[in-house]
């Protein structure tokens, strides 16, 4: 049997970003990892309960009872560490079960976006920035470092509000404060404008302070090229 402590040590994530995400949900990853690794159950069956609970949330969120929709993405999120930790402390990891990971990853987040594209307006205001930082900003920050700052190692770069946080506040969080205190509000385009702009300003300002000694690396590097290549043109 495996012991609670073991299970605790197991916690393999690092960063900002997966403190900020993981911390709200530990405690729960936790207990279900103690009781499903000493159950027996495979990684890969956890990553099928973890889909399952993905196509759920979708399900509800297109019948539009967003608090069940947010829960199920919940449960998705704590079963979503846990099959990775039963992995790594039963000596289970695979290949297969790393791409399984995160293609039913990859799916469920497609469809609960999609179906959240079309599920009123006023609720449309409320995730698009958090959509748009997953789908477009993060990516072109995490190039910019690679590019750029020529780290690979992006996980330890992850600020505040990036894909993993947008996505909870996008599926979990927005909708429960949406259904419980905003459903009956209609926005306006200006309300919805200051609001993405405050949300990406956030989400870039956390970026920034995440990476500040990359970023001035990557400045003194730069000056440092311009400076040769002015002084090479005038010679």
């Amino acid at each position: 049997m495996i012991s609670y402590k073991e299970v605790k040590k197991s916690y393999g994530y690092y960063g900002t970003l997966d403190a900020y995400t993981w911390r709200l949900f530990k405690i729960p990853q936790d207990v279900l990892t103690f009781i499903l690794v000493n159950l027996g159950c495979s990684p890969n069956f956890v990553t099928t309960l973890s889909f399952i609970s993905f196509l759920f949330s979708a399900f509800f969120f297109y019948q539009k009872h967003f608090i069940y929709g947010a829960i199920f993405y919940a449960i998705r999120l704590i079963l979503d560490c846990v099959d990775g930790r039963i992995a790594r402390m039963r000596k289970m990891e695979t290949k297969f079960g790393a791409v399984y990971d995160s293609a039913s990853s990859y799916v469920g987040t497609i469809a609960v976006s999609i179906i959240m594209l079309s599920s009123g307006l006023s609720f449309v205001y409320l995730v698009l920035p958090f959509l748009l930082n997953m789908y477009v900003i993060h990516p072109l920050d995490n190039l910019f470092l690679v590019v750029l700052g020529r780290d690979k190692d992006i996980r330890k770069h992850y600020p505040f509000l990036c894909y993993e946080d947008s996505r909870m506040f996008a599926f979990f969080i927005v909708p429960i404060i949406y259904s419980i205190f905003l459903k009956t509000t209609e926005f306006s385009l200006v309300f919805f404008i200051f609001y993405c702009l405050f949300v990406l300003l956030v989400c870039q300002f956390s970026w920034i302070w995440s990476n500040r000694s990359v970023l001035t690396d990557i400045s003194k590097g730069a000056i440092h090229h311009a400076s040769f290549y002015i002084d090479k043109n005038k010679k």
